[in-house]
């Protein structure tokens, strides 16, 4: 969509006192920003008439008109019928035309690649999946994240519209940069992953850890659609969170934000992979819930796990999610203890941050009620009474698609969003 107004505002000053130059560009970052205000604004209220538009922006109603022209002359918005008059006529209604504009979202996991292709109201038109069991070699993995984007694309005529591709991965990324800095799985120092695949398409590409692009998805999509201020908790193979505070997306000072799962929750507890004692993620994650459980079991508890498996390498966190949900008392005693050390964990965040709404993604929502229940009431004993009693814990809908959803909606927000520094080209 919008050229990228580089040099804008930047002064030249010569030597002898000579008047300053400046590059101009300031009609084309203008119109800009506001075809971005009354895009956001269409999304959120659609369908919306052309003057509530000029109520809620307070852009003038020849503005508005002239935007909204070509935003129809592109195909972006459509008019779709008449909405109520209050004397006069009855005021044509406008609405995002969702096939517009789709977006590439590719979920980076550890053994396995998700990609699916989203249009604007979020809904997964094309998804595919490629096994990385065991791959950890730097080229080779990005080999096959283009390689199942070729699939994606190659698939009836979605090419023409695709307009970027996000990635979600796992550790540290530089968003800004399209780094991989760090992602201890695969053993990778400060790989380029943006540009090794902007060079196969052509297309924008962004990327960012796998917590925050979940955390995107919510925000365009799911339980905090549009809400300013709210937390989301993924919980799986690690624990990490998302922090979206004011609006955005909350990276920090080196892009190392929200990781919660090694804040210690047991002083006395098990050695996390990080190297200290007690960390959130070596009590609470899908890897500590089946070490707890096992464990026990060879101590003697007793448990119908014993007859559900053959031996007790067997036992994963499905094993002990389903003997909780029968009302075995051992599998159900270790998922209120992961509630617990996880609502220790929420309530720090809730004293800190004061969010609307707590979402709890990743596998661990497979458990079902037990771990919510336990969780809300640590948070309810252990953070300050007024923003407990205003925060909501709920489990995320999103599924496993939820990480490449919210990768496809990075290109999203930079097509909507002021302050992005990345370009995503519609055509207007």
């Amino acid at each position: 969509m919008f050229a990228y107004i580089k040099g804008n505002f930047i002064t030249n000053r010569k030597k002898g006192g000579e008047e300053m130059n400046y590059l101009s560009g300031n009609l084309e970052l203008m119109h800009e920003l506001n075809t971005k205000q009354i895009l956001r604004v269409i999304r959120q209220f659609n369908p919306i008439s052309r003057s509530e538009i000029v109520e809620k922006t307070n852009l003038t109603a020849a503005t508005v008109s002239r935007i909204v022209s070509k935003l129809i002359e592109f195909n972006l918005v459509t008019e779709t019928g008449y909405g109520e008059s209050s004397g006069g006529r009855k005021p044509i209604l406008l609405e995002l035309n969702p096939g517009a504009v789709l977006t590439v979202g590719i979920d980076l996991e550890i053994d396995e690649i998700k990609g699916l292709i989203i249009d604007l109201n979020g809904r997964v038109l094309l998804e595919d999946n490629l096994s990385i069991k065991g791959e950890r070699e730097q080229d080779h993995i990005i080999n096959r994240v283009i390689e199942i984007i070729k699939k994606l694309l190659s698939k009836k005529d979605y090419r023409s519209r695709v307009t970027g591709i996000g990635i979600g991965m796992h550790g540290l990324v530089d968003y800004a940069r399209g780094i991989s800095i760090f992602p201890p799985a695969f053993g990778w120092r400060d790989i380029p992953v943006a540009d090794m695949i902007k060079k196969e398409f052509d297309l924008p590409v962004i990327i960012e850890n796998n917590v925050r692009a979940l955390t995107l998805a919510e925000n365009w999509f799911g339980m905090a659609k549009d809400l300013n201020n709210f937390i989301c908790l993924k919980v799986g193979s690690g624990i990490g969170s998302g922090i979206f505070t004011d609006g955005k997306l909350y990276r920090g000072a080196s892009n190392s934000a929200g990781e919660i799962g090694h804040t210690m929750v047991d002083e006395d507890g098990p050695l996390c992979s990080c190297g200290n004692y007690g960390c959130l993620e070596s009590m609470a994650s899908i890897p500590a819930i089946v070490k707890r459980t096992v464990k026990a079991l060879k101590q003697g508890a007793d448990s119908k796990i014993n007859s559900m498996v053959n031996n007790l390498k067997e036992i994963n966190e499905e094993t002990v999610f389903l003997a909780a949900k029968q009302g075995d008392q051992l599998a159900g005693q270790v998922l209120q203890d992961t509630g617990r050390y996880l609502g220790i964990g929420i309530a720090n965040l809730i004293n800190i941050l004061n969010p609307e709404v707590v979402i709890i993604g990743g596998d661990i929502v497979l458990a079902g009620d037990i771990i919510l229940e336990s969780m809300r009431s640590t948070v309810h004993n252990r953070a300050l009474s007024y923003p407990a009693e205003h925060v909501k814990i709920i489990n995320s809908r999103m599924g496993k698609e939820g990480v490449a959803i919210g990768a496809a909606a990075l290109i999203l927000e930079s097509v909507f969003n002021i302050g992005h520094n990345i370009n995503v080209d519609i055509g207007l």
